[in-house]
């Protein structure tokens, strides 16, 4: 039975009308012009819109793109339309799971997957992220991750969020059966010995976030075709030699992260093959300075401030920097730059030709829109007067 199931009580029999004819005037607008037909009768053979292989094929195509979130209404109403809607429906549902629940929707959720494995082939994400539930909240859940990753042998993406839950939760790694493409893992504590097992068989990841305090680093074999890194100075130190990894986002753990990094010789050669970097911490004018005979193969670097007095150091001596960004931390109060930032601009362009694009957080209280709690000024060297964007806009290459 559908988790959905519940809500044709809502529907009465006016909606399938209503849902029927949005449905196809979506057809017409967006599916069928692609395919040379003004309209949709004239690419049916029959006046019945569903039921004809023509129509399953301009119904799959339509539903694919809809969005789970923003067309939710319309996805469930296509559910109590036709078999051939709700199959097509029924998959965008289901693909991405678990954002925005609560435990008890979990709950609900978990258990319809256990019921029903057709619907767990069906999800490709899962997110769980609760952070106000009692502390040992997990363990009379546990057994029901345990029977559900098993069944959702397409899952390429789990999130897990949690400030409450106790080590033992990293279990539940164990239970999935499939090969994910990426691992987030924030806020409770993480055994590394069952992490260290679930990612030795890990060959298909290529998105790693997490907080790594072993001391020891996974074996080689363990994620080979790794691209993206998230972490403290430990996950660094771990992950980042032998791999191929062209994206690190690194928040140094304390102030005297970096340094723990720097001592660590062995791993300083792995940034050769960096090509996107983003710094988090204290003194990022030291550590980029430290950091920079290594980084050859670096275009797009983010420096993220906490004090609002770091400059960006030797980012001039960069061979192929094209794009840097200088923005605050979360726990920043104050701009990226205190001082003159078109003098930073200015000197930055003429001390590295390379470099296309200057991007600077500007945190103000009177605020440019009201929606927006920072900002960014962006510099190019083509135009050198500065433009406003959001920083959704600004870092976008974040979602590369």
């Amino acid at each position: 039975m559908s988790l959905f199931a519940h809500q044709k009580s809502t529907l009465t029999p006016r909606w399938y009308g209503k849902a029927t004819k949005s449905f196809i005037n979506r057809l017409q607008k967006y599916v069928l012009p692609r395919h040379g037909c003004r309209d949709f009768i004239s690419y049916s053979p029959r006046p019945d819109v569903f039921g004809t292989r023509k129509s399953r094929e301009l119904i799959r195509l339509l539903v694919m793109t809809l969005d789970p979130l923003e067309d939710r209404e319309l996805l469930l109403k296509l559910l109590y339309i036709s078999k051939d809607t709700h199959r097509e429906a029924e998959k965008i549902l289901y693909r991405n799971l678990g954002f925005g629940l609560d435990m008890e929707q979990h709950r609900a959720l978990l258990n319809t997957l256990v019921q029903n494995p057709r619907l767990a082939r069906l999800v490709c994400k899962y997110e769980f992220r609760i952070i106000n539930r009692p502390k040992d909240f997990l363990a009379e859940d546990l057994l029901l991750f345990r029977a559900s990753l098993p069944l959702m042998v397409n899952l390429q993406v789990f999130r897990f969020t949690s400030s409450h839950t106790q080590s033992f939760a990293s279990t539940i790694l164990g239970s999935i059966n499939s090969q994910l493409h990426s691992l987030y893992w924030r806020g409770c504590d993480l055994d590394e010995r069952y992490l260290r097992e679930f990612l030795t068989h890990q060959i298909s990841m290529t998105k790693l976030d997490i907080i790594w305090n072993d001391e020891r680093a996974p074996p080689p074999r363990a994620v080979p075709y790794l691209r993206t890194l998230i972490g403290g100075t430990n996950t660094i130190k771990a992950f980042l030699p032998g791999r191929l990894i062209s994206r690190v986002y690194w928040c140094s753990d304390s102030k005297d992260g970096s340094e723990k990094l720097m001592d660590a010789y062995h791993v300083l050669p792995a940034f050769k093959n960096v090509r996107t970097l983003s710094l988090d911490g204290h003194s990022l004018n030291v550590l980029i300075s430290r950091l920079a005979p290594y980084l050859t193969s670096l275009e797009v670097l983010e420096l993220k401030t906490r004090t609002g007095k770091d400059l960006p150091g030797d980012v001039h001596l960069l061979p192929k920097l094209r794009t840097l960004v200088l923005s605050k931390s979360d726990d920043c109060v104050f701009p990226a730059i205190r001082g003159s930032r078109q003098a930073v601009v200015n000197t930055i362009l003429s001390q590295n030709h390379r470099i296309d694009r200057i991007d600077i957080a500007v945190w103000n209280p009177i605020q440019v829109r009201a929606d927006w709690n920072n900002y960014y000024y962006r510099w190019t060297r083509q135009h050198p007067s500065y433009v406003i964007l959001s920083a959704e806009d600004a870092l976008l290459w974040k979602r590369c």
